[in-house]
């Protein structure tokens, strides 16, 4: 059972004394000693030992400076209104300026067209020669363009199995392989390699009876018949 001080009734705390021994050690109880009047009393009987007052932890307060708050600048609303009113004067002037702008941009091409010897304004008439219009109309024939959708192994889609002269036909590769396409009878056809997605095109001016196929696979071939 922990004693009590008798000035205060805060339970004692007592110090020990460690002794060692041959095989060990041991603790005696040396004195008793209250924590908060410090007093004692000797549990020894020599009477020669001074308690030293206990130390009390040292609690550090930090204190934070408060920062000075800088109270936000608001605008009067006397201010404010007198901002908005100049900002719509400096826009009812500007849109002035514009309008007589516009009019005097007009006044000045009417003048330009203006008969100087009359002051009647001149108005421009333009003609259209009919022979030039009727060559240029036959001079200049419309393009048809025909498609042929393949891959590898097969032709999707031929719209080019009979075209007219002067129509161009363009071929697709919508497969995943690189194909190459060959003609024997189409003039200056040549060897064209077609990649994924890519596209190539001949425009046919002489009718007759045209093939093409696929360099390494003949047997995917198509016939293109091209009438007068």
């Amino acid at each position: 059972m922990v004693d009590n001080c008798p000035n205060c009734e805060t339970p004692l705390t007592i110090r020990n004394i460690k002794k060692k021994l041959a095989f060990g050690s041991i603790e005696y109880p040396v004195l008793q000693i209250c924590p908060k009047c410090s007093w004692t009393k000797d549990l020894t009987g020599a009477g020669n030992i001074v308690a030293k007052p206990m130390k009390r932890p040292v609690v550090l307060v930090r204190k934070e400076k408060s920062e000075d708050v800088k109270p936000s600048k608001s605008v009067p609303a006397g201010d404010f209104n007198k901002i908005m009113t100049m900002a719509l004067v400096l826009f009812v002037i500007a849109a002035i300026i514009l309008a007589f702008y516009t009019i005097s941009l007009k006044k000045t091409s009417i003048i330009s067209q203006t008969n100087p010897a009359t002051g009647t304004p001149v108005i421009p008439v333009f003609t259209t020669n009919p022979a030039v219009a009727a060559t240029t109309s036959i001079n200049t024939p419309a393009v048809t363009a025909k498609w042929v959708l393949l891959d590898y192994y097969r032709i999707y889609r031929n719209e080019a199995s009979k075209i007219k002269s002067g129509d161009k036909v363009t071929w697709k590769n919508i497969g995943k392989d690189h194909l190459t396409l060959l003609s024997d009878n189409i003039p200056d056809f040549g060897e064209r390699p077609i990649e994924y997605d890519k596209i190539t095109s001949y425009t046919f001016t002489r009718s007759g009876t045209y093939t093409y196929y696929l360099s390494g696979k003949s047997s995917l071939n198509g016939t293109i018949v091209v009438e007068p």
